[in-house]
């Protein structure tokens, strides 16, 4: 069985990956912003969905039930998501990891 290491690259684009970043940390920094970036966009897509839904509802008490849910599901993943980057950034001070906390070392280089 061959370890993960001796396995050859298929892709003939040099790298860990398709796009060709030399090691994880630089893959992690590169996918990054827009992890943060599609995260924050399902998350304003929800809100909106659930406020919609509140004023759509028409008073029924099911459906202004599951419009709060809604809402309150996405300020959940909104405090899930501020947190997240605010502990990359923590981490990224902690142990020195300069692409993660200096924008100019990270995806906009």
């Amino acid at each position: 069985m061959l370890n993960l290491t001796e396995v050859e690259n298929q892709s003939g684009v040099p790298g860990i990956s398709a796009l060709g970043q030399e090691d994880l940390g630089k893959l992690i920094n590169f996918l990054l912003p827009y992890l943060f970036g599609i995260s924050g966009l399902i998350l304003l897509l929800y809100l909106l969905w659930g406020g919609f839904s509140l004023m759509t509802s028409q008073g029924d008490a099911k459906g202004v039930e599951a419009a709060k849910t809604k809402i309150t599901h996405a300020v959940i993943g909104f405090v899930i998501i501020f947190i997240s980057y605010w502990l990359v950034q923590f981490f990224g001070m902690i142990f020195g990891v300069t692409q993660f906390t200096d924008p100019t070392k990270g995806i906009f280089r």
